[in-house]
């Protein structure tokens, strides 16, 4: 690593979430009724994990981006603890990801710890209306809304990160 060069240190927040949270793969499909979702696969079960910005179902960008969170979080953990290489096509994909996604940040209000409003939801800076989570027909559990929004805060900084590391090779 070159001088000026910081390595990434995941927070407690990002890693706790990534080990709590429930699925082997999340997949953007588009749902019977024409609604971009997530799928989310368990060995044999599937869910759904449906966005909303307040009422209506949220942009395609949206969706994509959660979608990919899980396994862009695990590669970006992998490369920032050097236990992988990547091209830098692949950084790329996440960052184009991460920026068709609605500007934030990103901010979690957990109804357990006083929400907003008296429910979970995430607030984006970049939007008037608030990211709401629906798994399988009901409010998805706290994880998911944690891993979420501390998915959209440390994905660029492992970004940033990794591409300083690269242009001082």
């Amino acid at each position: 690593m070159g001088a000026g060069v910081t390595r990434y240190q995941a927070p407690a927040r990002l890693t706790q979430a990534r080990a709590e949270l429930p699925g082997d793969s999340w997949r953007a499909e588009l749902s019977p009724t024409g609604e971009f979702v997530v799928e989310i696969s368990a060995g044999s079960r599937k869910q759904v994990l449906r966005l909303f910005h307040d009422r209506e179902p949220a942009p395609r960008g949206d969706v994509t981006f959660v979608a990919s969170a899980l396994n862009d979080i695990d590669a970006l953990l992998r490369l920032v603890n050097g236990r992988e290489t990547v091209e830098s096509s692949s950084l790329r994909e996440i960052g184009e990801r991460y920026e068709a996604a609605t500007t934030g940040p990103w901010v979690c209000h957990l109804e357990s710890a006083g929400g907003l409003g008296g429910s979970n939801v995430i607030t984006m800076e970049g939007s008037e209306a608030d990211l709401y989570l629906e798994l399988d027909g009901g409010t998805a559990p706290d994880i998911y809304w944690s891993f979420v929004a501390v998915a959209h805060s440390e994905i660029p900084k492992m970004l940033a990160s990794l591409r300083g590391e690269q242009d001082n090779r």
